[in-house]
């Protein structure tokens, strides 16, 4: 952030730099930009761009409008600083994704009500970032996130930067080094359709060396595909893994960040802390990705029935 905005200062331009990071509250902006570093990197060129928003159209069966930070739809050039990381509702997150950003107030929360299935979440997230596509993509990949993100502790360095005019081509070769088709990322597939930017890798011209890299972990998934995947995932699959989100009691702090920030309140508060109804809950993941105390357990229905019966014979 630092060495972008200094780049771009060098070069004569007025820099802004701001997020709407994905909690819920106004005031919110300011305490995690302090908390992650944000703030102190962009210097005097930070700006609270949640505190004005306004009404914009969106392209999308939906919803009509949506509430975009004036700051973005203002800028006379909007340059996307994203990372490499995966994401379990949508494969990745990058480019195209980081645009989710520019959604002000709860605007994120009512888009994943709107559009629970991942793969309608992943056109919304197109036609999110079609509102204001960004002139310029530079993707941080010195150090990148596997597994299962967007929240995943497993990372591993790479040291490697991808920058483009074309914002979903950087989400293409990102996906190509995780070892996923760019065509079978539904996002990138939608922003594609919507001839948003290029994703066949024939016609996107490198500078510079690249390679899929070996044995990177994707996040969990079963079935993408094909009539027996959808088979199996509808019967044996559902058993093992179904992603279930539960609350750690021994984790917990009971700080009540999920609670306020799940968009279907799925999280219940009880005299133990909190938990997690599973038949609420739209597995959005924004609880996983909002706990600061990694207090937030992703499993299926079959693990959870070993560890109550492992609990169970060790007295736990």
């Amino acid at each position: 952030v630092r060495a972008c905005r200094d780049w771009l200062k060098e070069a004569g331009a007025t820099v802004l730099v701001g997020d709407n990071p994905g909690v819920v509250g106004y005031g919110m902006n300011e305490a995690v930009a302090e908390a992650c570093g944000i703030k102190e990197a962009a210097g005097d060129s930070y700006v609270n761009i949640s505190r004005e928003a306004v009404p914009t159209p969106i392209k999308s069966p939906l919803a009509s409008s949506t509430l975009v930070s004036k700051a973005v739809l203002e800028a006379d050039f909007l340059v996307t600083l994203p990372r490499f990381k995966t994401h379990m509702q949508t494969l990745i997150t990058g480019a195209v994704k980081n645009s989710y950003g520019t959604l002000a107030g709860g605007e994120k929360a009512r888009f994943h009500r709107l559009a629970v299935e991942p793969k309608a979440f992943s056109r919304a997230v197109a036609e999110i970032f079609a509102i204001r596509p960004p002139d310029l993509a530079i993707l941080d990949g010195l150090t990148a996130m596997e597994g299962n993100g967007p929240s995943s502790p497993d990372l591993r360095p790479l040291g490697k930067l991808i920058a483009s005019r074309d914002a979903v081509a950087v989400d293409a070769l990102m996906a190509a080094m995780m070892g996923v088709e760019p065509a079978k990322v539904p996002m990138l597939a939608a922003a594609r359709e919507m001839k948003l930017g290029e994703t066949e890798l024939s016609r996107i011209h490198s500078q510079g060396s690249w390679s899929a890299l070996e044995k990177f972990k994707v996040p969990i998934s079963f079935g993408r595909g094909g009539f027996l995947a959808k088979a199996i995932n509808r019967v044996w699959g559902n058993l093992f893994t179904r992603t279930v989100l539960q609350v750690s009691p021994k984790d917990c702090q009971r700080c009540g960040l999920c609670y306020r920030q799940c968009p279907v309140q799925a999280v219940r508060k009880t005299d133990r802390g909190f938990r997690i109804d599973a038949s609420r809950c739209i597995r959005c993941y924004c609880c996983y990705e909002i706990c600061v105390h990694r207090a937030i357990r992703i499993g299926s229905p079959f693990d959870r029935l070993i560890r109550r019966v492992v609990s169970a014979r060790e007295g736990i």
